[in-house]
């Protein structure tokens, strides 16, 4: 864990270097054609002062969600890596590999007895992806958990090699209720080289730092996010999973396997 972290801390640094104009415009503009980096919805590379800069880019129009209270949106730019329900306290990480959700959770989360049984889904983030994450509905936000961990990469490579890869890394929690009353739960994954996890309503979040401890954030239900709010991001690519109250059946195929920002989300709404 220490190398991992502190390899990832190193990154970090780097990332956030500022260099002369012209060589930072050089590298900048690298990264995109190395990565293949999309970057039509964003300022020019050139434009921004920093490699994390870049990796942290805002969209620069806001894009179209369905703004109607029963249904879910798309929290991330992603791969769809893994969904399904809850068998108990189990969810498949990749076929033959489970882990528990008490453990993704940690014991600092409430109402896990009801999660049980629920639904999940997870993103993967790559590097060239947008590294942004919004409210995939509108949620009462309850509490905020910063669980330290390990940096393993989140890549299917490592998911076959490593268990409950999820429950090990450094993730930060969310905890809330959408307006249904139903509970809801965002895990935002950190990875090799992804030190960072932002929370954009909580400015007194670090992440990989060397304090290991495990930090509780409570704000009571009374901080509303908004369908669709910029919430955070990482910096270069990760994962993000959702975990809700339900009991409605999973379907045997979503039709899509990518997903953008506000895309619709055919997945359980209710419980």
């Amino acid at each position: 864990m220490t190398f991992m972290n502190e390899m990832s801390r190193v990154v970090g640094r780097f990332a956030d270097m500022r260099f002369p104009r012209t060589v930072q415009s050089f590298i900048n503009r690298a990264y995109v054609r190395l990565i293949g980096v999309d970057i039509a919805e964003f300022q020019p590379a050139e434009t921004y002062p920093s490699l994390n800069a870049l990796f942290g880019r805002r969209l620069r129009k806001p894009r179209c969600v369905d703004t109607s209270t029963d249904s879910l949106i798309a929290p991330c730019d992603g791969v769809i890596s893994g969904y399904g329900r809850l068998q108990g306290d189990s969810l498949v990480q990749v076929k033959g590999i489970e882990y528990s959700v008490r453990d993704l959770l940690t014991v600092h989360a409430r109402h896990v007895d009801r999660a049980l049984d629920g639904a999940y889904i997870s993103f993967y983030l790559s590097p060239r992806m947008y590294h942004g994450y919004h409210a995939p509905a509108t949620l009462h936000v309850e509490r905020l958990i910063h669980a330290p961990g390990t940096l393993w990469p989140v890549h299917s490579f490592a998911l076959m090699r490593v268990p409950g890869l999820f429950a090990k890394n450094e993730r930060v929690i969310l905890e809330g209720r959408r307006l249904s009353g139903q509970r809801f739960w965002m895990v935002f994954v950190g990875a090799t080289n992804v030190g960072s996890i932002s929370i954009d309503f909580e400015p007194s979040l670090n992440t990989n730092t060397k304090f290991r401890k495990p930090m509780v954030f409570d704000y009571g239900g009374d901080y509303t996010l908004h369908k669709g709010a910029y919430l955070g991001r990482f910096l270069m690519g990760s994962s993000v999973l959702l975990l809700v109250e339900s009991q409605t059946p999973v379907p045997g195929s979503l039709g899509m396997s990518r997903v953008r920002v506000g895309d619709p989300l055919p997945w359980p709404p209710f419980s």
